[in-house]
């Protein structure tokens, strides 16, 4: 998802985009979101800054959106063609299982990670620039918090689940 990151940052100040660029973020989006659906939040909303910062609704409809959505249409394709199973067998066992387990929220907004996180955005506040920054840094910040809203609804309090938003959240705070 990182070389979206760039994309997106690159996408809110009207840069023009190599096409390798827009073919490796849209696949890395792509493949992102294939295996974990939840962090269709971080997307929308780096989606949504990029095009709210250049002023340009053509944002939305950017290649590499397009790609990321090709790539997820032919994964769930492929595995209800090929693996019809997946959705008669695994996926009802998967659902039930891990639908009707949940932390209780203060596990799960007390917790290290969300410390961490916390601790990494207010010293980006903190520490901002007084100007405009460049696109990297609100990009970055805005798919931590897109991050942490997965994180939180998820609610399982797994230190792996945290990990992007931790992580997203420290690069931003290092960088600013």
């Amino acid at each position: 998802f990182l070389p979206a990151l760039a994309v997106y940052a690159l996408r809110s100040e009207r840069e023009p985009l190599p096409r390798w660029a827009i073919l490796i973020a849209g696949l890395g989006t792509g493949v992102t979101l294939a295996f974990k659906p939840f962090f269709a939040v971080p997307v929308a909303l780096c989606i949504a800054f990029s095009a709210i910062r250049s002023r340009s609704w053509r944002c939305l409809f950017a290649p590499e959106n397009f790609i990321a959505a090709m790539l997820v249409t032919a994964v769930s394709l492929g595995t209800y063609a090929l693996y019809p199973e997946y959705f008669t067998v695994t996926y009802p066992l998967v659902r039930d299982t891990y639908l009707s387990w949940s932390m209780p929220a203060t596990a799960i907004f007390l917790n290290n990670a969300t410390l961490i996180f916390a601790v990494a955005m207010v010293s980006v506040l903190l520490m901002r620039q007084k100007d405009s920054p460049d696109p990297l840094l609100p990009v970055m910040v805005v798919a931590s918090l897109g991050f942490a809203v997965s994180f939180f609804l998820q609610r399982r309090g797994w230190a792996y689940h945290s990990y992007p938003m931790v992580a997203l959240a420290l690069l931003a705070m290092g960088y600013t």
